[in-house]
């Protein structure tokens, strides 16, 4: 059980359609549950009251995540999710998988599709987004990564970014 004052564009990466979409802050009051419903297979709810602006409405989603391996290393996740406010409500689903591969290389893919309840303004109803990426331990501690991102939002019917990090960890043996 929970209670707080959330501003989500703080807390979702800015190039996700969930953050674009639900980005008011708002004060919030629910639950969430996990359950693990089999040895490498979790389920995550949550169910929420939301006032905004003085206006009332609600949240939920659930969220399967299928561990491929002991160590969490390879998976797949699946969320479902609601969010019903006055003047911005949608429904969306999320695919993520992420796949450790040999010779310290790893593959993840992502891709959302919302659903608006209406159309504001000719903007569409339905806006999707996906990643591809890939990466590699060149050296200890060091890795790099490289992905395409694409999807549309409210002010784009369509982009594509392409992504490069390189990322040390201090401290790595």
């Amino acid at each position: 059980v929970f209670y707080g004052h959330l501003s989500p564009g703080r807390l979702l990466p800015p190039t996700s359609l969930f953050s674009l979409i639900g980005d008011v802050p708002s004060d919030r009051l629910g639950g969430s549950v996990t359950w693990r419903a089999a040895p490498r297979l979790d389920v995550l709810a949550e169910l929420l009251g939301r006032v905004q602006d003085k206006d009332l409405g609600g949240d939920a989603f659930v969220e399967t995540r299928l561990r491929f391996d002991d160590e969490g290393a390879s998976w797949a996740s699946l969320r479902l999710r609601r969010q019903g406010m006055p003047q911005t409500s949608w429904s969306g689903i999320r695919v993520a998988i992420a796949m450790a591969l040999p010779k310290k290389w790893a593959a993840v893919g992502e891709g959302e599709v919302v659903l608006r309840d209406s159309d504001i303004d000719g903007r569409g109803q339905i806006w999707p987004w996906g990643l591809a990426g890939l990466s590699k331990e060149i050296a200890s501690g060091w890795q790099l990564a490289a992905a395409l991102e694409t999807g549309a939002t409210p002010q784009q019917s369509f982009y594509l970014n392409a992504l490069v990090r390189a990322t040390y960890l201090w401290g790595s043996s």
